[in-house]
Formats: C-alpha cells, sequence, structure tokens
C-alpha cells in the first residue's frame, strides 16, 4: 500500500516540481514587463525625435538615432533584457532632458559648451551600442562564461552615461548663469536711457506746474484748469508706456538677481 507521502508526490509532485509552474508563470510576466519597457522606450524615442528636428542640432538628431539602434538592439535579446533595460532607461531620460532643454532653440542661439557635450554624448552612445550589441548577440550559454564581463560592460556603460548627464548639467547651468548676466549688463545699458527719459519728464512736469500758476494768476477760469488736466493726462500716459516698454526687461532682470542670490 503506498505511503501518503508517496500520494501526495504522486498528486502534487515534489516541492521542486510544485514551484516551477509559479516560477515559470512569474518568469513569463517579467519577460513581458521588460518587453513593455523596451517598447515604451522606442515609442518614446520616436517621439523625441520628432521634437528634435525643429531644433536642427545635428548631434542631437544623431545621438537619438543610435539611442534608437541600442533599443532596437536590446529588443533582439534572447536572454539578457535585465542587463540592457537599466542603460536604456538611463539614455531616454538623457534625450528627454536634451530635447528639453533645447525647444525653441536653434544650433546658433545653443552654448558652445553644451553643443560640445551633446556630440560627445552621441559618441559615447555608440560606443554603448557597440557593447550592447555583443550582449544581445550572445546564447544562454555564452552568457553564463561571460557573467562577469557582461556586468562589467553594463557598468561602464552606466558610467559613461553618468559622467555625459553630469557634464551637462554643468553646462546647462553655465548657459543659465550666462542668460542672467547677459540680463543684468542689458539693465545696465539701459540705466542711461531711463535716467535721460525720467529727466525730460521731469522738465515737463516742472513746465507744466509753471503753465498752472500763470493760468491761476491771470484768471481763474475752468477751461485753464481743464486744460492742465488734460496735459497731465498726456504725461501720465506717457509715464505708463515708458514703464510697459521695460516691465517684461525688469521682470527678467529680478529673475536674474533671484537666481543668483539662492545660489
Amino acid at each position: 500500500m503506498p505511503s501518503l507521502g508517496h500520494a501526495i508526490r504522486r498528486r502534487f509532485g515534489t516541492s521542486k516540481q510544485a514551484r516551477q509552474p509559479a516560477n515559470s508563470a512569474r518568469g513569463k510576466q517579467g519577460r513581458r514587463k521588460r518587453s513593455s519597457a523596451l517598447d515604451a522606450a522606442s515609442a518614446a524615442l520616436t517621439i523625441l525625435r520628432g521634437a528634435s528636428k525643429d531644433a536642427q542640432i545635428p548631434g542631437l538628431s544623431i545621438a537619438i538615432g543610435i539611442a534608437q539602434k541600442i533599443v532596437d538592439r536590446a529588443q533582439q535579446a534572447k536572454s539578457n533584457k535585465d542587463d540592457c533595460l537599466p542603460v536604456v532607461e538611463r539614455i531616454c531620460g538623457i534625450i528627454e532632458a536634451l530635447v528639453d532643454a533645447t525647444r525653441g532653440k536653434t544650433l546658433a542661439e545653443m552654448d558652445e559648451s553644451l553643443v560640445r557635450d551633446i556630440d560627445r554624448f552621441a559618441a559615447a552612445l555608440e560606443d554603448i551600442r557597440v557593447d550592447i550589441t555583443k550582449l544581445s548577440s550572445r546564447s544562454v550559454w555564452k552568457r553564463l562564461t561571460t557573467a562577469n564581463d557582461d556586468k562589467l560592460a553594463i557598468k561602464d556603460c552606466i558610467d559613461k552615461l553618468q559622467a555625459a548627464r553630469g557634464r551637462f548639467d554643468v553646462s546647462m547651468h553655465t548657459g543659465t548663469r550666462i542668460v542672467a548676466i547677459a540680463l543684468m549688463h542689458g539693465q545696465q545699458a539701459l540705466r542711461p536711457t531711463l535716467i535721460r527719459v525720467e529727466d525730460q519728464l521731469e522738465q515737463t512736469i516742472d513746465e507744466l506746474r509753471a503753465e498752472l500758476e500763470l493760468v491761476q494768476k491771470r484768471s481763474g477760469i475752468t477751461a485753464a484748469d481743464t486744460a492742465f488736466q488734460q496735459k497731465e493726462g498726456a504725461v501720465q500716459l506717457k509715464l505708463f508706456e515708458v514703464w510697459r516698454g521695460h516691465a517684461k526687461d525688469g521682470i527678467l532682470i529680478g529673475a536674474a538677481f533671484f537666481f543668483f542670490n539662492n545660489e
């Protein structure tokens, strides 16, 4: 008569066998998630490439093209999508930041250091593409024998991306400071004009006051007062137009001073 343990093993299998379907299901679910993440990265890069065309920055377009090739290779990987996914995610994050930073700008309007760093980033992506191509083409058996080398290659890819991101942070920050300094210099250049306008306004007001005093001495008719009020209104309108013409510059200057005071 078979034992109870034997009957259980026949009905449910061993603990190892019982775990296999669950492990298999989790493995399939994990693969689906990785594939979905890579598909999303590919779609995001397609959108970002379209957005970058307005800027007409060659280095950025080249970088996005290489990034798309990297994602394609990662999607084709049979056994090591896990290794490729962190690299792809970092690449997409950097490119998204670059597209946002260059939106609405032409190459002539870009800071030279940022343009140079974008070109270096494209070169680094080409090196990463070569590494990812090697990783994605390895069989399961080959991967087992080169596991340490693969880890080092992935680490090297991530280090390159972190270095690129660090350079971009510096160049973007420098570019912001340059804009703020230019705004401050612009305000200084406007100062003589503002002083001249203020002098003219003071002179006009003095003339109107003198005219009012003369009118008051000669007669007390209200028509003179009315004429003066009309002239006074014209002066106020002129003051408003001057203020409006420089209000935008004033706001920008305020933003620049806020930027420097909060460094």
